[in-house]
């Protein structure tokens, strides 16, 4: 009489469970690439009207984070005129509740929570900006990639900052000339915004006389090569 036998049915049970756990990996790990176009715009669009997975992967998640900041760092761009006004508005909202979706699996994903207070800006929800700015610099404050990032904006949206975002923000600048990670870009804000330079200049005069000497450097620097208004 023939038949499966007992280990047969099990071998053939396992092989169906990891043949449907790897579909649904590759679907979780491409969905958001499989949807829309080619460009950061397009597919931002096409998620505001299928549920996408933000990605299993480190690298994948940040991608599907770079195509959202993307989008919220150019809201006036071509492109984005493009876009039906619909979709457009919805776009905040659905990278916020992706970068959420992220961070709540990986409450230590810092550049998930920086794409959070994007997303908020945008939806000018200011209360939710500074708790996701707060929450980054926690999540991240030696990350140096994102912590410029995160002081850009910040310092772009300074006026909106609660006291405790402006504290972050602080730690942030701190960090940064201590570090040496994007001092070009700070020269430049020291040369445009005043209020900027009266600010850092407080915190570099707490730091060692060497981080003073790099920052003036870099200052110094940007003057030089034309960059200063």
């Amino acid at each position: 009489m023939s038949g499966f036998s007992p280990t047969s049915m099990i071998m053939a049970t396992m092989g169906i469970v990891l043949v449907a756990a790897g579909i649904f990996t590759v679907r979780s790990e491409s969905s958001a690439y499989l949807a829309g176009g080619p460009g950061s715009v397009q597919r931002v669009a096409s998620w505001v009207q299928t549920d996408v997975a933000p990605g299993l992967s480190t690298r994948t998640i940040k991608l599907t984070l770079l195509d959202c900041a993307n989008v919220l760092n150019a809201p006036e761009s071509l492109e984005m005129r493009y876009q039906d006004d619909a979709i457009r508005a919805e776009m905040p909202a659905t990278c916020r509740e992706i970068a959420d979706k992220v961070t709540l699996d990986e409450p230590t994903f810092s550049y998930g929570w920086y794409v959070g207070a994007l997303a908020s800006a945008a939806m000018q929800d200011w209360a939710a900006m500074n708790d996701h700015l707060v929450r980054s610099r926690a999540a991240g404050p030696t990350q140096a990639w994102v912590t410029i990032q995160r002081v850009l904006f910040a310092e772009g949206n300074y006026d909106q900052l609660a006291p405790a975002g402006r504290a972050a923000n602080d730690l942030d600048l701190s960090f940064l000339v201590s570090n040496g990670y994007g001092l070009d870009q700070l020269a430049e804000l020291y040369f445009a915004e005043t209020d900027f330079r009266h600010r850092i200049t407080a915190i570099v005069e707490t730091l060692p006389a060497l981080e003073q000497r790099r920052f003036i450097g870099a200052v110094r620097a940007a003057s030089q090569a034309g960059t200063a208004p």
